[in-house]
């Protein structure tokens, strides 16, 4: 009896997707949602690791897991509440303002703490078991600079960029490419912008605060793949809005791409460099010279559409890996290939 851990939310419909079908593969799915945690999910890390859901009978021994999915670390972000009228703000005063400063300062101290011990939960998992993906390979999608260094010391086609603050360097680099710069988020989750005039004075004052990560601007064709176990499964051209630089939320749908076997050994080059057996790569090729450059790599990328769109089963494929994996069915460290074969 194979168990398999699956990290998120229990409602959610890509966790759903690979219940299922690690059901279908013959495996035990048991699905670990720290939504509610710690006011409804309660854990212990001793000389065992265990998860409580109050609203659910036993307790899960995460010890007793063969292999583990994380795709998502559960987390809030600290919100201010909707303004109120003009009187009652005034009325309010500074009684008010300092008690939601308070409240605010005991939400942001507790979301640390959330987010520091699921991390450190995984990361002790990921010492005993296989997990994809860990989060010491999940860290370089949060830390897009140091993605890029790595990327590029190894000779991963990605697009020249800097991370900086500092109006000098940003406006030479700008020459550099004659204007044809964006800028991404260091952390994931903004859209990507173009490195025009009308940014560089909105955020201004913002640039004083803290750097922003600028990317020589390729245009072409745009690409993704998915990854399993070091392998690609399904590789896309997305049709989008031209007039948008970034093409999420305006996919107009994508159609199915046969990757040459040269992207292929570059996807498995760069997935095995940051430890992803499981991952969506973005690609864009350049209209200019053909070349194809690496964009993004998402460890818990969304797919159900995918699958609907290029009818392809991503998560059959990730819940055979993650049963093989369960199984023993690996190399020493990660299986960068199909396990099955």
């Amino acid at each position: 009896m194979t168990r398999i851990g699956l990290f998120g939310r229990k409602n959610d419909p890509h966790i759903l997707a690979i219940e299922a079908a690690v059901r279908k593969a013959g495996g035990v799915p048991v699905v670990v949602d720290f939504h509610n945690f710690p006011r409804f999910n309660l854990v212990e890390m001793g000389s065992r690791l265990r998860f409580d859901d109050i609203h659910l009978p036993g307790v899960i021994d995460l010890d007793t897991l063969d292999a583990a999915c994380l795709r998502t670390t559960c987390f809030t972000w600290p919100t201010l509440p909707a303004a109120g009228s003009r009187r009652k703000e005034q009325a309010g005063g500074a009684k008010d303002l300092e008690r939601e400063r308070t409240r605010m300062t005991r939400q942001v101290r507790g979301e640390v703490v959330r987010i520091a011990v699921q991390t450190a939960l995984m990361r002790v998992l990921a010492r005993r078991i296989p997990v994809v993906n860990p989060p010491d390979a999940v860290r370089h999608h949060r830390q897009k600079a140091r993605q890029h260094q790595l990327l590029r010391r190894h000779g991963i086609p990605t697009p020249a960029a800097v991370t900086t603050n500092d109006p000098a360097r940003i406006h030479a680099f700008l020459r550099e490419h004659e204007g044809r710069v964006v800028v991404k988020p260091q952390a994931s989750g903004a859209e990507v912008v173009m490195a025009d005039a009308a940014f560089l004075e909105a955020n201004a004052e913002v640039l004083e605060a803290r750097p922003f990560l600028f990317q020589q601007f390729v245009s072409g064709r745009s690409f993704r793949c998915y990854v399993v176990g070091g392998r690609v499964v399904s590789m896309g051209e997305i049709l989008h809005d031209r007039r948008h630089v970034d093409w999420r939320e305006r996919s107009r749908g994508a159609v199915p791409v046969t990757p040459s076997s040269s992207l292929e050994a570059l996807v498995r080059k760069a997935v095995q460099l940051l430890d992803l057996p499981f991952c969506a790569i973005d690609l864009e090729e350049d209209a200019p010279t053909g070349r194809v450059y690496f964009l993004d790599f998402n460890p818990s990328a969304l797919f159900t559409f995918w699958s609907r769109t290029l009818e392809v089963d991503i998560a059959g494929h990730l819940a055979d890996y993650l049963v093989a994996l369960g199984r023993g069915k690996r190399e020493k460290g990660f299986a960068f290939a199909d396990p099955g074969t």
